[in-house]
């Protein structure tokens, strides 16, 4: 598929189509107005709740009344006071949720929410407001999403193990990754509510994988952040305008890095970015969005990669990871003051060591904290 967004009926729908250069055939959802755009027909008829054609079709002559999508005021996912750990190793067990509720530096453990379609590791996830769900994507061979709680189910375009994603607008942007070793340099994004597939026209600058990425509010940018590009580490970043659907090059790290973590953050009012550890690093480095420019942070007491970072007020979670011997099971605070961050221990641990796995940020009408 080569373009998707939403249109307010299915004759704007079908006029964006015949607007489109290479446009063929359109399918347009009258319950999300998303319209997809195919070259070619790639459209899933077991679906019903799609009206779709041909490029050829006539638009109607009746003026239609722009549809008002129903919408629900929901908190932006930097607000929601809970965090979901899920998937990853040390093995099958990795596939039941933990949740914690998230009060500045104190977490307290309150359940689960169910378990992961499958025993994966190397994944992405994501909380997709519009279907109430988490989102759990990709594994070593694994195309699979599969949501939190369980029952909604779809899949990428492609196997993506350790890849990085963002929430943008309901659907799971997910970049890179890697199949077989080699890593990947597309993007597309993915959502239970839309279920369909949209690739985007635009690549990541480089083939990456063990990499992360962030939601750049103040940008209305996904800043994409070092990686493994084939074996060899980076430390350049990226902009991706979600306007314009372009990259620009981000300030470089100080150190490059793969299999490291990050999360946005507010300090003073200001957007900020924590980038914590990485394989065989303990350092960590703090960007101000508004300037570019990054300072170091306190460093960890010892090397970690492959856990969870979360936001929390003025500063981030930090939970489980593998430090070089062995899986961890412990979390930390990371809290921040006017551009002054420290650590602080977190009395709550995991249910076990684990790593590899996804940190996300869900509501309490979800967490049932």
């Amino acid at each position: 598929m080569d373009h998707s967004e939403p249109r307010p009926n299915k004759d704007a729908c079908l006029q964006a189509c015949k607007d489109s250069p290479g446009c063929g055939w359109y399918s347009y959802n009258v319950e999300t107005t998303i319209c997809l755009e195919f070259t070619t027909c790639e459209i899933d008829s077991s679906s019903t709740d799609f009206i779709s054609g041909q490029v050829s079709c006539e638009v109607s002559t009746t003026t239609l009344a722009p549809t008002t999508p129903t919408t629900t005021t929901l908190p932006a996912p930097d607000t929601y006071g809970n965090m979901v750990v899920v998937a990853g190793l040390p093995g099958t067990e990795s596939e039941m949720s933990e949740v914690y509720k998230v009060s500045g530096s104190e977490v307290t453990s309150c359940g689960s929410i169910g378990k992961n379609g499958a025993f994966a590791w190397g994944v992405v996830g994501g909380y997709l407001e519009g279907d109430q769900a988490v989102m759990v994507c990709g594994g070593p061979t694994s195309k699979a999403c599969y949501s939190l709680p369980e029952g909604q189910e779809t899949e990428m375009s492609e196997v993506r193990h350790y890849a990085a994603a963002v929430v943008v607008e309901n659907q799971l942007w997910i970049s890179g990754g890697e199949e077989d070793g080699s890593a990947k340099s597309s993007i597309e994004t993915v959502s239970f509510s839309r279920r369909g597939l949209s690739g985007t026209t635009v690549d990541l600058p480089a083939p990456l994988s063990k990499h992360c990425a962030v939601l750049l509010k103040s940008k209305n940018a996904v800043m994409i952040i070092g990686g493994s590009s084939n074996a060899q580490d980076s430390d350049k970043t990226y902009f991706f305008d979600l306007s314009s659907q372009s990259f620009s090059d981000g300030p470089t790290l100080s150190s490059a890095r793969h299999s490291h973590m990050c999360t946005t953050f507010t300090d003073g009012g200001q957007e900020k970015v924590a980038v914590v550890g990485g394989e065989g690093k303990d350092s960590v480095e703090i960007l101000d969005v508004a300037t570019e420019t990054w300072t170091a942070g306190p460093s960890l007491s010892s090397n970690l990669c492959c856990g969870v970072l979360v936001q929390a007020e003025n500063g981030a979670i930090l939970a489980g990871g593998f430090d070089g011997n062995s899986n961890v099971d412990s979390m930390q605070a990371l809290s921040c003051d006017g551009g002054s961050c420290n650590w602080s221990g977190v009395s709550a641990k995991l249910g076990f060591p684990r790593s590899q796995g996804v940190g996300v940020l869900i509501p309490d009408t979800l967490a049932n904290c």
